[in-house]
This record gives C-alpha cells, structure tokens and sequence, in this order.
C-alpha cells in the first residue's frame, strides 16, 4: 500500500498492486454547526464486500492516519482472498438438455 499525491495538498490517492484502493484526506470542522468537532486526517478504503468502504478515525497528522489505515488493509486483503476462494471452489458446470434438445 502506498500513497500518491494529488493537485490538492490536502488529499492522496491509496493504491496497491491493484490500483487505487481509497483516499487520505484531511476533514475540517464546519464552522457553521458549532456542534460539529470533526476534524483531521482520515483513510477511506474501498473495496470491501456489498460495495462498502470503511474509514479510520480521524487524526492530528497524516502519517497517522496512513498508518491506521494498515488494519483496514489487512482486513480488505482478507476480503480478497476469501473472494477469491469462493470463486476457485465454484467450477463451471454446462446445463443439460433433454432430448429435443430446449433447456427446461
């Protein structure tokens, strides 16, 4: 896993060997909802099962959230490889067809 800068100084791309794989970004607090205490680094990895992608909690630096991002790496690895398991195990089967040669 790595990162690859982008225009914005304030946003990376996350790649892999399979391409990219998720985002590093910093979360400003928004200034008109004084309720609203978001605000940090944060690694947003897609990939996982159902289309759903995970984040970290938010950091001081981006060398932090970087680094909580390997757990969730890991786990989307996991992902993967259960995947692909899945699909090794389902072999192709060919449908018969009774005689007069229509599917049912």
């Amino acid at each position: 896993m790595e990162l690859n800068t982008t225009d914005d100084p304030l946003l990376m791309e996350i790649r892999d060997e399979t391409g990219p794989i998720g985002s590093l970004f910093y979360v400003s607090r928004d200034e008109d909802d004084p309720a609203d205490t978001d605000e940090g680094w944060t690694a947003e990895l897609r990939g996982f099962a159902y289309g759903v992608s995970r984040s970290t909690d938010y950091c001081p630096t981006a060398a932090e959230a970087f680094s909580a991002a390997w757990k969730l790496y890991d786990e989307l690895v996991e992902v993967r490889r259960t995947a692909a398991r899945f699909l090794r195990s389902q072999p192709v089967r060919t449908i018969s067809t009774p005689m007069g040669g229509q599917p049912r």
